[in-house]
């Protein structure tokens, strides 16, 4: 069975999980962005690397928009099914309509979350035969399921689980972390504003404020929220980290905190919990409803609410005792989004797709 994965930027953690789904049998392929990791912006800098050892297509930014060029390399994959990262790619889009590909099924993904705003109720009048083509629609989780359902997706169509993580870096560190655990909050993501990083530096200053032995915040990420990171007094910045360096990163810290505004999933927060981070998050992540339980394995707490994030780090350094009992539960309830299990998800999709 072959499966070319048509893609927006790359990641280790969507590597992580096409090699898993490799290594299960599946002939993959992989069409995706390259990311100029010297000028990369707001956008995740993962170095090309992390998809060594994948058949990988990387699109320069000047290749991005050029549709033939992406329908001439998918009609050469001669491929069972194609996946297609939702609509928002035009070259990507037209491949559905392509008559060089007329017996090629195809699969949509989507992390869009339900929010219940216009031009979500009319997305279906603009979309909806698009929608109609696909084979299934693999949804990030509940929220987007929700969404699908919307769109006129029926249920028997609709897969969770766009994302998973490398999850074989980081299994033994809950286990070292309890050896001494780390007083230190970490944040890893981009500093933007979907990510509220003006709301997270807000809540750690008044958590300083309240706390006569805080804490320090370290923050890994990139973007124009930086020089407000850098400025802020208890913070550290490091800038943006590599797959092979988070590992560590995460083992040297003691609670997770997010406090985006719009979060359609939250890899992130997978990866923590699988590491043994307790998590604080706000209630717009879309993995909150599949990863977190309040007071059991983190703290949810309300989006756009700067001294409910303080609150909730002040409640985290006071209970420090708790903390790995936290990561324990947390640890579980991530296991399943592990790449491994990702890849089964797929596989089984897949092969339900290609049988008609």
């Amino acid at each position: 069975m072959k499966a070319l994965i048509c893609w927006s930027h790359i990641s280790g953690y969507m590597a992580a999980c096409w090699r898993a789904l490799a290594s299960a049998g599946v002939d993959v392929s992989v069409l995706a962005f390259r990311t100029d990791v010297a000028g990369s912006g707001t956008q995740a800098a993962f170095k090309d690397d992390v998809v060594a050892g994948l058949d990988v297509r990387l699109l320069s930014p000047d290749e991005q928009q050029n549709a033939g060029l992406v329908l001439s390399h998918a009609v050469e994959k001669k491929t069972d099914v194609i996946v297609v990262p939702g609509w928002f790619h035009p070259p990507y889009r037209a491949l559905v309509n392509a008559t060089e590909l007329a017996g090629v099924k195809f699969i949509m993904t989507m992390d869009t979350p339900w929010r219940n705003q216009w031009r979500q109720k009319i997305a279906r009048l603009k979309i909806g035969s698009f929608v109609d083509r696909m084979s299934a629609v693999v949804v990030a989780g509940e929220r987007a399921w929700q969404y699908a359902r919307q769109l006129g997706v029926p249920e028997q169509k609709i897969l969770r689980g766009v994302y998973g993580f490398d999850a074989a870096p980081l299994e033994d560190l809950l286990e070292q972390r309890k050896r001494s655990w780390p007083r230190k909050f970490l944040y890893v993501g981009r500093y933007v504003e979907d990510k509220a990083i003006d709301v997270l530096l807000r809540g750690y200053e008044a958590y300083r404020q309240r706390s006569q032995n805080p804490w320090p915040l370290v923050c890994c990420g990139q973007g124009p929220g930086r020089a407000a990171v850098q400025a802020t007094s208890g913070v550290t910045d490091l800038g943006f980290v590599q797959p092979s360096e988070l590992p560590r990163v995460l083992l040297e810290h003691g609670v997770f905190v997010i406090a985006s505004r719009y979060e359609p999933w939250g890899v992130a927060i997978a990866e923590a919990q699988y590491s043994g981070l307790p998590v604080i998050c706000t209630e717009a992540c879309g993995a909150s409803v599949e990863l977190v339980r309040h007071l059991a394995n983190g703290l949810l707490v309300p989006t756009e609410d700067s001294s409910a994030l303080a609150a909730a780090m002040h409640w985290m350094q006071h209970h420090a005792d708790q903390l790995p009992s936290m990561g324990e539960v947390g640890k579980e309830l991530a296991r399943p989004f592990a790449a491994e299990f990702w890849a089964r998800r797929w596989k089984s999709k897949l092969e339900e797709v290609v049988a008609g």
